[in-house]
């Protein structure tokens, strides 16, 4: 049989949260809608059975001592327990219903949703699927503050409590106008081949006229990048489209650089072609990202596994994908 004790670490313990809360057992107790005495020895048998004081008694109001803290935080650990607890329960009993928040970029957004919600909702038809759309520093408020699921973006983010999922190891691709002189010179072919992406060496680029992403993640990296290989272009074109950039290669003005994602998805004008570049190949890691220590629910688990599986399916570059375990 439990002990005593132990039963009364958990035992009407919002008695003692209330106590925490007003600092005073008169306004605890009327609160509680109990007498003062009936409260006062609850505190009393509480801290004999752990033989340890959990307010210091000579402060008014009363404050928690160290042990107190340390308590008041284990029930706390509790509570978040039993809550996630009932909400796994809930999902389970009820995962082909409810709603999802997601936080993603506007162009991540235009390439994958496309592809992603029909094939979702297909399967899940009466599962809500509500986008935030902005840069990272629109995600990443919205993560710590719990207003979203979760975040489809590259990773890492830089705040400091958010847990994340790889799904791939993204190569970041040079476009490529495929009438440029640049790639009969260097004896690259010009029929770009999802399933066979040529490297190219980045070094012999160097004449080239350069669209460069800004206000995107992916402007860091390219910046990262070139700074490795001491480089600087000839000429450079700055928009913070990176489908305004594309169609400006498109039109026959110069390269710029691009997330796998847009080739895996075919979101591309159809002159272009893409090469690896860098030693070792330039990618990023592209995933799920979510505040620590939260539950992610059964519906945004349902379509975090869509995601992944959607990537396994239309890529052939395995070597690529995270696979969690």
């Amino acid at each position: 049989m439990e002990p005593e004790g132990s039963r009364m670490i958990f035992k009407n313990f919002e008695y003692f949260l209330k106590i925490a809360e007003l600092g005073n057992v008169s306004k605890a107790a009327e609160n509680l809608h109990i007498s003062q005495p009936s409260l006062s020895k609850y505190i009393k048998r509480l801290e004999e059975n752990l033989q340890t004081e959990l307010f210091d008694h000579s402060s008014s109001p009363l404050r928690l001592t160290y042990a107190g803290e340390r308590y008041l935080a284990h029930i706390n650990d509790y509570l978040q327990l039993e809550a996630g607890l009932k909400k796994d329960f809930l999902d389970i009993k009820s995962q082909s219903r409810g709603k999802v928040v997601i936080g993603i970029g506007q162009w991540s957004a235009s390439v994958l949703m496309p592809h992603i919600l029909p094939s979702f909702w297909q399967q899940y038809p009466e599962i809500e699927v509500v986008l935030r759309e902005g840069a990272r520093t629109v995600l990443e408020p919205l993560i710590e503050k719990n207003q979203v699921d979760f975040c489809i973006t590259n990773l890492p983010m830089f705040y400091k409590d958010i847990s994340y999922e790889i799904l791939m190891h993204e190569p970041i691709l040079l476009a490529v106008n495929s009438k440029n002189p640049l790639l009969g010179e260097l004896r690259l072919p010009i029929r770009f081949d999802l399933d066979n992406i040529v490297h190219l060496d980045f070094t012999k680029t160097a004449g080239q006229f350069f669209i460069l992403p800004q206000g995107q993640n992916i402007s860091v990296y390219v910046n990262g990048f070139m700074n490795k290989y001491s480089f600087r272009p000839a000429r450079i074109f700055k928009t913070e489209s990176i489908s305004t950039a594309l169609g400006l290669v498109s039109a026959g003005l110069g390269v710029t650089f691009v997330p796998f994602r847009s080739v895996l998805f075919e979101n591309y004008p159809k002159d272009l072609s893409f090469y690896t570049i860098g030693d070792p190949i330039c990618t990023w890691d592209f995933g799920i990202a979510y505040k620590s220590n939260t539950i992610i629910s059964r519906q945004a688990r349902l379509f975090i596994d869509h995601i992944r599986n959607s990537l396994d399916d239309r890529s052939k570059h395995g070597h690529f994908l995270k696979h969690e375990p």
